[in-house]
């Protein structure tokens, strides 16, 4: 009998009594509670890990904008400055005036003009014995052109003087270049000029120096105005004849294309033409 009763006892928990409904309710309820907040729990550690995910995604997003825009700036500035120092270079090399930086601007000048200026900046790395060699190939074909210079009252040992002893080339020396070399030269002084043209050539280009410089590039509207307002020197060695050469007109004309006033300032009266004559030599 007591052996029964002990399996009675047993299977009792699993019966439907009402104590036992009770006890197993509220145990549901406490596990349903518990699994509630566990799913909770678990829902808003999501809920973090989704927003952290979400600003971290962000601030990623914003870091790589900025990096591109940064970038960007970068490009577009150093875009700038490449295209500035284009620019700078380009009006450089397309100045219409440039001056040799060798102390013989007349010898430098002009192998510009007949080598053209590449080979000048190629010259560069060498130009002192460019220079005299040029200078004494130069010297060994004055007997080719003796009469001309002679025509011209030029000493070909004062030639070959300048060629072997001085350091710049005078407007002589230039002259007879111009004549070995066949090239055409219109040399610029303050208001006056002289034209070596010796290229026989309807078509050759006429090459002009200013003082130490030459103009890269010259048209026909530019050398006409030279020509039409400036005093032409007939003469390289003696520009300025004496004054029993001229007439007072022409002495007038010349000093018009000099730019010296013929009235003075002060009296009101016209210059004698020995005033005049005076203020012309002052700016020879």
């Amino acid at each position: 009998m007591m052996h029964y009763e002990n399996i009675y006892d047993n299977l009792k928990e699993y019966m439907f009594y009402p104590d036992v409904i009770t006890r197993n309710m509220s145990y549901i309820s406490i596990e349903k509670h518990s699994t509630t907040n566990e799913i909770k729990k678990n829902i808003s550690s999501e809920k973090n890990v989704s927003t952290k995910e979400k600003h971290s995604f962000a601030t990623s997003k914003n870091k790589k904008v900025e990096a591109s825009a940064t970038s960007k700036n970068k490009k577009v500035e150093a875009s700038a400055t490449s295209k500035n120092k284009k620019v700078e270079a380009s009006a450089a090399v397309e100045s219409p005036f440039f001056i040799p930086r060798e102390k013989d601007k007349f010898f430098w000048g002009f192998y510009i003009f007949v080598h053209g200026e590449y080979e000048y900046k190629i010259a560069q790395n060498n130009w002192f014995s460019i220079e005299k060699q040029w200078k004494m190939d130069t010297m060994k074909k004055l007997d080719t052109i003796k009469s001309q210079l002679k025509d011209l009252k030029i000493k070909v040992a004062d030639i070959e003087d300048e060629l072997i002893n001085c350091e710049r080339l005078s407007l002589k020396g230039l002259q007879v270049f111009c004549i070995l070399y066949e090239v055409n030269v219109l040399y610029v002084a303050g208001r006056k000029y002289c034209e070596f043209l010796y290229n026989n050539d309807k078509d050759a280009k006429t090459f002009v120096i200013e003082n130490d410089g030459i103009y890269r590039n010259t048209d026909d509207a530019y050398l006409k105005k030279i020509r039409d307002t400036y005093w032409k020197m007939e003469n390289v060695n003696k520009p300025l004849k004496g004054a029993s050469a001229y007439s007072l007109q022409e002495m007038q004309d010349i000093c018009v294309k000099m730019e010296i006033e013929l009235v003075d300032s002060v009296s009101k009266k016209k210059k004698t033409m020995k005033v005049l004559y005076q203020e012309l030599l002052a700016k020879m």
